[in-house]
């Protein structure tokens, strides 16, 4: 297995992952993109957030899933900002990182409130996960800082939300878990909803939320095909050797910098960048078996 690159105007852009010795276009093309400091607004095409019940530590977990977008012709890099793209959390959000998603923890740095990734954003979707607790609260209030074609949110046992349009759905079950579902289209920008949970600790970590976040998203539960009329797109899940590969591209730009080849910082990207590179061949073997059969 192997990976085609190539670096145009300080970015990195690659192939997914390969396997035959001679591979031809498509498959084997790589795209680049001219690059544009001057911050325009990405599009938010879907926003999935799976809340857990209060845990002892008095919190509850959540795993916030965006589907982002940048349907212009050019990479966004950074400019006097020093971020590509943000997101205003709740304001009692603590814990905050990065787990799963196309990007890695260290493509983004969270102070006051927010969520800013750092790293450039070219042309297509990504999809960007980050969790965070909210302490236990009868009412936490959830901004929706940009406007987003599709807002989902799954609470774990007995809870109630208002705001931003949400109405409630059926509820669904998925890893023995049962969800209360809500959903609505074309929220816009500055509104938020306010989240009501009763019930008692629940058994959901960050891990187990983030498996049933992924499972939701590929099979079309968030954003259901079930309502064809709604004009908010379904989400098609994507291969995991992708998703790994783009993380290992945006890693290989965060410690691009000669400062952060040397010391601690080298030998944590170092580390780091082993690991994802055996868990894509982990599921690149998977995808393989799976397309065998």
């Amino acid at each position: 297995m192997y990976i085609v690159s190539t670096r145009y105007s300080g970015v990195a852009y690659f192939t997914a992952p390969l396997r035959e010795r001679a591979v031809t276009s498509p498959d084997a093309d790589v795209s680049v993109f001219d690059t544009t400091s001057v911050e325009f607004p990405l599009t938010v095409r879907g926003r999935h957030i799976v809340i857990a019940p209060a845990e002892a530590e008095g919190v509850r977990r959540v795993v916030d899933v965006f589907e982002v977008a940048n349907d212009s012709n050019r990479t966004l890099v950074a400019g006097a900002t020093g971020r590509t793209w943000s997101v205003t959390l709740p304001s009692s959000a603590r814990d905050v990182a990065s787990n799963g998603g196309d990007l890695p923890p260290e493509a983004f740095r969270v102070s006051a409130g927010k969520a800013e990734l750092l790293v450039p954003f070219p042309p297509g979707m990504r999809q960007v996960v980050l969790t965070y607790a909210i302490p236990v609260e009868r009412s936490v209030k959830i901004p929706v800082s940009e406007s987003v074609a599709g807002l989902e949110v799954l609470v774990e046992g007995e809870g109630a939300i208002s705001g931003a349009g949400l109405a409630a759905m059926e509820p669904v079950n998925m890893e023995g878990r049962s969800f209360q579902r809500f959903r609505s289209a074309s929220v816009p920008a500055g509104a938020s909803f306010r989240l009501e949970v009763a019930g008692a600790g629940g058994r959901a970590g960050r891990l187990a939320l983030l498996a049933v976040a992924a499972i939701a998203v590929a099979l079309g539960i968030l954003l259901s095909r079930r309502a064809p009329r709604e004009t908010v797109p379904a989400l098609a899940s994507r291969p995991a050797s992708e998703r790994l590969a783009r993380e290992i591209a945006a890693l290989d730009h965060v410690y691009a910098t000669p400062e952060r080849q040397v010391g601690p910082a080298a030998e944590h990207y170092r580390a780091r960048r082993s690991a994802l590179m055996g868990q894509l061949v982990e599921a690149q073997a998977v995808e393989d078996r799976n397309a065998a059969t």
